[in-house]
């Protein structure tokens, strides 16, 4: 969707893209993608043992132990931790792992999230101060 490569969308840019009719279809993620995000989705869950839709402090290690050895991760556990862990809670999101492998190019860009329209957001912000 962003067009000038600077890894954010712009207000102009999201406009542009929101005027197409086919719009949804540069989302749609291939076979194999959605294959990385199903079992990115299934580790996670896994790991989720109270199933609250994120990583304590006491699932964690277990998690981590898991990225080691799918060679995602070299970094100490606690470095790993405030790596994945965005929004400093203590606690690791889906969205934050989503985030986390689509930096380290485990996923492809193309999927999105709440996050990814951050520069919309404050740009309209920016807007409506002016």
């Amino acid at each position: 969707m962003g067009t000038d490569g600077n890894g954010t969308i712009e207000y102009g840019e999201f406009v542009d893209w929101w005027k197409k009719s086919d719009r949804f279809a540069s989302l749609t993620l291939d076979d194999d993608s959605l294959a990385l995000r199903k079992k990115a989705a299934e580790a996670f869950q896994k790991f989720d043992t109270d199933k609250s839709g994120s990583l304590d402090r006491a699932e964690f290690p277990a998690f981590y132990q898991h990225l080691v050895a799918s060679n995602l991760t070299t970094k100490s556990e606690e470095n790993c931790l405030k790596d994945l862990d965005q929004d400093n809670d203590g606690k690791v999101q889906f969205n934050e792992y989503v985030d986390w492998l689509k930096r380290s190019g485990t996923l492809p860009q193309k999927t999105l999230l709440a996050s990814d329209f951050q520069g919309v957001v404050q740009t309209q912000k920016n807007l409506k101060k002016e």
